[in-house]
């Protein structure tokens, strides 16, 4: 686990294991009987509540008040005690916690009962289990709120065959606290160009007391074009501070989103996160990445057709500059590669689309489309014994900040 800024907390819930049951704003709980299920997914907290007649728990909510996030896992545990007070026999039914963040145990007169998974989110019951009258028992619970800053909520739902206490629902509760401050929360760097490299900054606090130290660099593994310039200590009158100083690219992936550094501290157990996000574009869309050829007859050839065109077709100019055989098995000269320039546009005409095949979304004006004609020559000879032919080609751009595209073909001349 690892510690976030609580503003950033949203941006990272899918890899942590919290549960956000927040009381809706809007919902009004001043008629509702305490601890009854309500309508809704999300039942009302019991805290401050009393504990109504008939019910068998002595306790109905645990707090657990404030803590303080941490990259080591937080396992808060409590107990719920009960008796059944009903003056007969009962059994309970039903025994669910509201999420895989919450453990459960259950214990009557002193005897463990058996629990199941569910949908690998649940605790159940597998039968029903009997409490006979005057019995005592405890339903234990090991609360994880690891993970990011935030409030943290659940509920454990009970259903006995007592008519004063059909369904019943216990509460839990925690506030977690940040350890560190990390300003900006998330640094977005926008859209970028893969060979652009641009510079970030932010600024980490300690929201705990006394000295802390922070590494001067992150822990493996770095994200692919994230560098840091430096890690300088700096101080205002808000106290101590870290000041970070990386960039991100240039030589980028295409599609690359940024990513996260670690900074270890000497708070044991309590590590920063910086985020760097970005959204990393090519200008020049190509189809296909990859074709084969098939089986083709070697005394005749074949040949096939490369597709580009600027991903913003209404805005974006590309120009194609050559072709390069980065490796291939054929013997030299046995493939030509013709770069077809776009149509004009014929303002007689207007815009003229060219179905791409294989492609869904609709046509390519002619006057922005390139072609890379792949022309295999008649009597098609191959390195050693090879029977296949494999060909890997990069296609380059004219101009600044464009990035080559590489295409992969085969076939299989007989």
């Amino acid at each position: 686990m690892i510690c976030f800024d609580r503003r950033s907390a949203s941006l990272f819930l899918a890899g942590c294991l919290v549960l956000p049951l927040a009381r809706p704003a809007s919902a009004s709980f001043q008629d509702e009987k305490p601890g009854e299920a309500q309508s809704g997914d999300i039942p009302p907290m019991n805290e401050d509540k009393p504990i109504p007649e008939g019910c068998w728990f002595k306790k109905i909510h645990i707090s657990f008040g404030k803590q303080t996030e941490s990259t080591e896992p937080i396992r808060l545990k409590g107990e719920y005690e009960f008796e059944n007070t009903s003056g007969a026999d009962q059994e309970i039914t039903l025994l669910t916690s509201s999420c895989k963040c919450q453990e459960l145990e259950l214990f009557v007169n002193g005897e463990k009962q058996s629990l199941e998974k569910k949908l690998d989110v649940q605790q159940s019951l597998k039968e029903p289990i009997k409490v006979p009258k005057g019995a005592s028992g405890t339903v234990k619970l090991v609360f994880d709120v690891s993970g990011p800053a935030g409030q943290r909520t659940g509920f454990i739902q009970v259903n006995t065959t007592d008519s004063k206490m059909p369904t019943f629902n216990l509460t839990v509760d925690a506030a977690i606290d940040a350890a560190f401050l990390v300003e900006p929360p998330l640094v977005d760097l926008g859209k970028m160009s893969p060979v652009e490299a641009k510079p970030w900054s932010v600024k980490v606090r300690c929201m705990l007391d006394g000295e802390w130290e922070l590494a001067e660099k992150p822990l493996d593994p770095i994200t692919p074009g994230i560098s840091i310039e430096s890690v300088a200590v700096g101080t205002d009158e808000r106290g101590k501070f870290y000041e970070i100083k990386g960039v991100y690219g240039p030589n980028l992936d295409e599609g690359a989103l940024g990513g996260n550094l670690l900074f270890k501290t000497n708070r044991e157990g309590r590590n920063v996160l910086v985020g760097v996000r970005a959204e990393v574009k090519s200008k020049v869309h190509l189809t296909p990445g990859f074709f084969s050829l098939n089986r083709f007859k070697r005394a005749d050839g074949c040949e096939d057709t490369v597709y580009i065109w600027p991903n913003d077709v209404a805005n974006e100019e590309i120009a194609v500059d050559h072709v390069e055989v980065v490796e291939s098995n054929c013997k030299e000269g046995g493939i030509d590669y013709e770069i077809v320039p776009p149509t004009p546009l014929d303002p007689a005409k207007g815009v003229v689309d060219v179905e791409i095949p294989r492609r869904t979304e609709g046509g390519i004006p002619a006057h922005k489309l390139w072609r890379i004609r792949v022309h295999v020559k008649p009597g098609l000879e191959l390195e050693g014994v090879a029977r296949r032919l494999s060909t890997t080609i990069k296609v380059h751009f004219k101009g600044d900040g464009m990035v080559p595209k590489t295409v992969r073909f085969n076939g299989f001349p007989y």
